[in-house]
């Protein structure tokens, strides 16, 4: 299963994708040779990646990842764990990265200390999330994943995973604030 489910980003004459074959690409905008790939351990990358600052962001599937590479040669800056799938693309403003994941968290990353700097938990989250979690936060696939065949997968995400108000949108900030969808079916604005 590959394919390029996310939209390229495009800054200082690259293009920038991530793609079901578990890599994420840079290819020369003018002449569309590989500058680099950076292999995500297996995982997915779903998401569209950002691009600020010659650095690029994205968010990945399987490998439960918010990562930073170099966007001129593909070196990983730093990643950090989420615990859980996350399909959404990260925005930035200014210092601060957002995104949102399976768990029905929005995270805010602190893009010069490399660390989060906050998370925004919808209803669901907390309500079902002690279920389908673990104490660390991260998903309890024994507790979510029952079921052989394709069939009971579609029914774990969609009756498990997706009580927790998963945020598979991508965020956009405007004047401070930053708006969002949940699959519980609402938008949300968070000030700073």
């Amino acid at each position: 299963m590959t394919g390029i489910p996310g939209s390229a980003a495009v800054a200082n004459g690259a293009v920038y994708f991530g793609c079901r074959d578990a890599n994420l690409y840079a290819l020369d905008a003018a002449t569309g040779a590989l500058k680099w790939k950076v292999p995500n351990d297996g995982s997915w990358v779903i998401a569209s990646p950002a691009v600020a600052d010659g650095v690029v962001y994205y968010t990945s599937s399987d490998s439960h990842r918010f990562q930073a590479l170099d966007a001129n040669s593909g070196k990983v800056l730093f990643w950090l764990p989420t615990g859980v799938y996350s399909f959404s693309s990260p925005a930035i403003a200014g210092s601060r990265a957002y995104f949102g994941t399976f768990d029905g968290q929005l995270h805010a990353v602190d893009l010069e200390k490399h660390s989060y700097a906050g998370a925004f938990a919808t209803p669901g989250s907390s309500v079902n999330g002690p279920r389908y979690l673990g104490p660390d936060g991260a998903l309890n696939a024994d507790g979510v994943w029952t079921g052989d065949t394709l069939d009971d997968m579609i029914v774990n995400i969609r009756t498990k995973l997706f009580s927790l108000g998963s945020i598979l949108s991508s965020p956009a900030v405007q004047d401070g604030v930053v708006y969002f969808g949940s699959v519980d079916g609402k938008l949300y604005a968070l000030g700073n």
